[in-house]
């Protein structure tokens, strides 16, 4: 859930909440055990298959409207000019007004109707300005098409369509970017060893393959370590294409698990989990 409101001096306060799983969930109990068996939730086409049991993730533990619930936030500060100023995290008690879809949202922020535009409109003018950043920091941005099946009576695929991306789901991905990153920041100090998601350069051979495979579509490069991401984030700019975005995807090392904190090339961020 997000949550958004204006404070004295001019400010704003925005909170990124998650719901606190392990209130509910104690450790080594039957149902921390099963999910651990489980180990993820598994989404199909037509369904999801939650790791824990439907009671749990959709009703108790879904941060659903006009109920209380118990989260963890990050809470930060932020001025008029989207520049943020101070974050805490911490245990809350959220009550959630409003449930959106991104369809939702992205209408709110088209038609500049309704009372939750002003707060939408900086919400997602303040995480425009951290994708910029976070490109200018070093981050490569590609973005593909995803494509969803629709299904007959009998579940049959009968038609492929692309997804539309809308600045809802930016809003929301910069937020939870930006929320990874200040809790590996703050969970680094009090756990020795924590485990991030770390993501390595490219090796020689694959750069070496990215390179003959621009070639093939007229795209002539040469890539160091001091250029490989500008120029990158130039050639999704300038080849707004799938395929292109597809090489440059393969190129990439495979991101992984670790205790030893390497950082994550492709996000540009020195910590994340």
């Amino acid at each position: 859930a997000i949550s958004i409101r204006k404070t004295k001096n001019n400010l704003w306060e925005i909170g990124v909440h998650i719901a606190d799983v392990s209130f509910f969930v104690k450790k080594d109990s039957f149902l921390d055990l099963d999910s651990s068996e489980r180990a993820f939730s598994l989404y199909l086409v037509d369904r999801v298959i939650p790791m824990l049991p439907e009671k749990i993730s959709n009703k108790i533990c879904s941060l659903n409207e006009g109920k209380d619930s118990l989260c963890f936030s990050l809470i930060i500060k932020a001025n008029k000019d989207y520049e943020i100023l101070s974050y805490d995290i911490k245990e809350t008690i959220i009550n959630c007004n409003k449930k959106f879809s991104y369809e939702e949202v992205n209408e709110v922020l088209l038609s500049k109707k309704t009372s939750f535009y002003n707060d939408l409109f900086f919400l997602n003018s303040f995480t425009k300005k951290l994708k910029k950043n976070r490109i200018k920091k070093g981050s490569i941005s590609v973005e593909k098409n995803e494509l969803s099946f629709v299904l007959n009576k009998e579940k049959y695929p009968i038609k492929i369509i692309k997804k539309e991306r809308f600045d809802s789901h930016f809003l929301i991905e910069e937020l939870m970017l930006l929320t990874n990153n200040y809790l590996c920041v703050f969970l680094k100090e009090k756990i020795n060893n924590l485990i991030y998601r770390i993501h390595d350069f490219p090796s020689k051979e694959k750069l070496n393959s990215l390179i003959i495979n621009l070639k093939n579509h007229n795209i002539e490069e040469t890539f160091n370590k001091k250029n490989i991401k500008n120029k990158l984030n130039n050639i999704i700019k300038n080849y707004n294409d799938d395929v292109i975005k597809e090489i440059i995807l393969k190129s990439m090392s495979k991101a992984y698990y670790s205790i030893n904190n390497i950082g994550h090339f492709g996000l540009g961020f020195d910590y994340y989990l």
